[in-house]
């Protein structure tokens, strides 16, 4: 149905059918030929065409109110539509913040145990290599002794070589 009263090209008016109580049962469109014919049919034409612009009038009101009604249900429909994606987009990004969260934690719990698996191992080579390096050590200061030792046994033989010398040269 086309709201400027346009079908197929012929230019048409609403047209409310009456029982024969006077009540209103449907809303036909007719073309403005047949609407004329079929109020001009009655008598006179002055009359006719303003009783035709007050139903006119009447109609084009029903055919606002009508609209405005389909209007608001289909502009519900789009916002309950709209409102409906944007619950839908909201609930998956909670559901990915969610999994992400699930995630760090995860990795989180996961970075813990290898360090600490790492932490264990290096304290288990330290102790193996620890009595290494203490054996080692121990060694480098056995020598350093021995060396100290024996600097102070040349100092003294340098020192008695010296005496022996002067007492040489005093003698000459």
């Amino acid at each position: 149905m086309n709201t400027d009263g346009d079908l197929h090209g012929t230019k048409c008016s609403p047209f409310i059918e009456h029982n024969t109580d006077g009540k209103e049962c449907d809303t036909t469109y007719m073309s403005s030929t047949d609407n004329f014919e079929a109020k001009g049919a009655g008598g006179d034409t002055e009359s006719n065409v303003g009783s035709q612009t007050k139903d006119s009038l009447l109609i084009a009101e029903q055919l606002s109110t009508q609209m405005n009604k389909v209007n608001t249900t289909e502009r519900e429909q789009l916002n309950a539509a709209a409102q409906q994606i944007i619950e839908d987009l909201n609930s998956k990004r909670r559901q990915d913040n969610q999994l992400l969260a699930d995630f760090r934690k995860g990795l989180e719990t996961e970075v813990n145990r290898m360090c600490n698996g790492v932490e264990q191992q290096m304290f288990r080579l330290y102790d193996k290599k620890s009595s290494q390096i203490q054996a080692k050590i121990q060694e480098l200061f056995a020598r350093l002794d021995r060396i100290c030792k024996l600097e102070t046994e040349l100092q003294e033989f340098k020192q008695a070589l010296q005496g022996l010398y002067r007492d040489m040269n005093i003698s000459q």
